[in-house]
Order: C-alpha cells, then sequence, then structure tokens
C-alpha cells in the first residue's frame, strides 16, 4: 500500500515544521530574556544593599560630628568654594611666572 498522503497535508506537515522551529526560536529567546531579567534583577538588589550600607555610613558618620546633612553639605559646597579659588590662584601665579619669564628675556624680570 503506497503511501498517499495529499498535498494539502504534505503542505500543512511543512507548515507545522516551520511553526515549531518558531515556536522554539521563540521559547528559547523568552528563556534567554527571562535570565537577563532575573541578572537585571539580582544587580538591583545588590546595588540597593550597598545603598543601604552607605546610607547607615552616613548616618553614623552624621551622628559622630555631630552634624545636620544639611550642615554637611554646606561643608562639601565650602570645600568646593575653596578648591576653586585655590585653583584661580594657581592659574593667576602661573600666568605671573610667564609674564616674568617673557620680561625677563627682554632684560629684567617683574619680581626680581
Amino acid at each position: 500500500m503506497k503511501n498517499n498522503i495529499s498535498a494539502k497535508d504534505r503542505a500543512f506537515a511543512v507548515e507545522r515544521v516551520q511553526w515549531r522551529q518558531e515556536r522554539n526560536e521563540l521559547l528559547l529567546q523568552v528563556k534567554k530574556e527571562k535570565q537577563i531579567h532575573s541578572d537585571l534583577r539580582d544587580e538591583i538588589n545588590e546595588l540597593k544593599y550597598e545603598i543601604e550600607i552607605k546610607n547607615e555610613w552616613i548616618d553614623r558618620l552624621l551622628e559622630f560630628t555631630e552634624l545636620t546633612k544639611d550642615e554637611v553639605q554646606l561643608v562639601i559646597n565650602n570645600v568646593n568654594q575653596n578648591k576653586k579659588v585655590k585653583d584661580n590662584i594657581n592659574g593667576f601665579d602661573s600666568m605671573l611666572e610667564v609674564l616674568d619669564h617673557f620680561v625677563s628675556s627682554f632684560g629684567g624680570g617683574i619680581f626680581s
């Protein structure tokens, strides 16, 4: 007995194979996406834990220094402002050195 499969059944079999392949590819993609999601969730949890530890340290340091967060921020702003002033003074000092070198090349320095 010959295996009489109609053209319609053969086309359906081919289509079924294609659908299974596509389904398997999609299932693999979903599995990869779930792993990425899980990895990101783990990373978020680790970062939350690190933030919690750092916040605890901040609270301990604030308690130790007997300063409020606003007072510490003021100190930080003052330090940053002082650094900017220092940088400006250093830049001005460098310009004076260049000017002194330039003038000394013509026979006399400004500061000599």
